[in-house]
């Protein structure tokens, strides 16, 4: 299977999702999606009925980030929608070994993270466990009750990341076109979806 790199697609409607599993293994996605500066790596688990994505993994690309700037913001979808979560550690690889530990990803498939540069041992070190970031700070943040009352939370995210804070302004980076980022994720899933299940 070929590893497909793409600019994020706004075209693709949503889909239902096919009936799925826990037993349905989890797999990373052929594809790539790259926004601002962040590029979006999909997990999915393909079922009789077609794949179903699961969730999608931002990762900062390289030299966008300053400071303790969150790198990786992991993006989860269950019954009640997407969530975020991130990790305090500065590390894409202990990003995606979590990742990878989280849905038991096959390690033949872990040469998948090259392409948003970052090198996966086949022998994991050390997956973290990762953290509530609804607002683009981890949970425990003091400035996260801040964000959630602003009536401007964009705003001040993209200045404290600006300055380094442990932060990241994905939202942002993903309310692009007239869309919000809720929208945003739903279309990639559904892109994947339609790239994964016509190959």
């Amino acid at each position: 299977m070929r590893l497909l790199h793409a600019t994020i697609a706004i075209g693709i409607g949503g889909l239902a999702a096919p009936a799925r599993s826990q037993s349905d293994p989890a797999h990373i996605a052929p594809v790539v999606w790259s926004q601002g500066n962040w590029q979006y790596l999909p997990v999915y688990r393909a079922t009789s009925s077609g794949s179903h994505v699961e969730s999608l993994i931002a990762i900062a690309k390289p030299g966008t980030t300053t400071g303790n700037n969150l790198v990786a913001v992991w993006f989860r979808h269950d019954a009640t929608g997407w969530h975020e979560y991130s990790w305090a550690t500065g590390s894409r690889e202990v990003a995606a070994e979590s990742v990878n530990s989280y849905y038991s990803i096959p390690a033949g498939e872990f040469d998948r993270w090259t392409c948003v540069g970052v090198h996966v041992s086949s022998d994991p070190q050390s997956p973290q466990e990762e953290e509530p970031a609804p607002q683009g700070v981890l949970d425990g943040d003091p400035v996260a009750q801040i964000i959630a009352s602003s009536t401007d939370p964009s705003m001040i995210l993209a200045a404290l990341v600006a300055f380094g804070w442990q932060g990241a302004d994905i939202n942002t980076n993903l309310g692009i076109y007239g869309l919000d980022a809720v929208a945003m994720l739903d279309r990639l899933s559904a892109a994947t979806q339609v790239m994964i299940d016509g190959q």
